[in-house]
């Protein structure tokens, strides 16, 4: 693979990633950086990030490197870092108005940069939420790597899959992953529905219920007061009824 840095390129990173010396690494290797900023990272001028500004206002400072860290009061706070060199403390105006005042709207540089190139993260973050694969674990690790490998490479794979489609047509992400599917395991998806005793199953959910089919025997012999007591409280329920059922009552009521 050609090597990317040392070609003048931006790179556009949001706050889990920025950092001052990723910054000065990166601009070592002739390779830029813009991205909002945790005023809770290392080594930031004081200066900037404990300023208090008034709405519109921006404040900024640059190192001996070259790197620019830069605050400016929109709604809110915004702490960016850039190190690109036409970004500094001057508000461009975007062209676009404020409903009712018509005042034009005006932002810093790496704002207008940030904003423009982050749609593809938020694209691709936002297609991966789609038919996700992750599910609640103790081991962070687990959820990462099964977030790269069907999450972000797949995202990957499907875009790449449609850009070379010769007679243009796009393939939906849901039929792209049954496509991928049905080639690794040799086998045609069959999309038969399953018959209603098979759409029955039991999940665990988040507070302890009484079992609706210990309840039902009970109340055979018992009052509901007392039935309702001597009920099994248990968490799991039925997916299709939702009703909560121990696996014996489960069993029973779905065979």
């Amino acid at each position: 693979m050609t090597n990317l840095t040392e070609m003048g390129r931006i790179v556009i990173v949001d706050n889990y990633y920025t950092s001052l010396g990723l910054a000065e690494d990166l601009l070592s290797q002739k390779t830029f950086l813009c991205g909002t900023l945790n005023k809770i990272r290392k080594y930031l001028p004081k200066q900037v990030t404990s300023y208090k500004l008034q709405k519109g206002e921006i404040i900024g400072k640059m190192n001996k490197k070259g790197v620019k860290v830069m605050k400016w009061m929109d709604k809110r706070n915004v702490l960016m870092l850039t190190t690109c060199k036409d970004h500094d403390d001057n508000l461009i105006d975007t062209g676009k108005k404020k409903r009712g005042t018509d005042e034009c709207i005006k932002k810093p540089g790496c704002v207008l940069l940030y904003n423009k190139t982050k749609k593809g993260i938020d694209f691709s973050d936002q297609m991966s939420s789609y038919y996700t694969t992750l599910k609640r674990g103790i081991k962070w690790w687990r959820k990462v790597v099964m977030e790269l490998i069907f999450g972000t490479a797949l995202i990957n794979a499907w875009i790449v899959f449609n850009s070379i489609q010769t007679d243009g047509k796009k393939l939906p992400k849901r039929l792209f992953v049954e496509k991928l599917i049905e080639s690794l395991i040799k086998k045609e998806i069959d999309e038969t529905p399953a018959p209603e005793s098979a759409r029955h199953c039991l999940e665990k959910g988040e507070k302890r219920r009484r079992c609706v089919g210990c309840y039902q025997k009970l109340r055979t012999f018992l009052p509901s007061r007392e039935a309702d007591k001597k009920s099994k409280k248990i968490l799991t329920q039925c997916t299709q009824c939702k009703k909560s059922y121990c696996l014996p009552c489960f069993n029973e009521k779905h065979s």
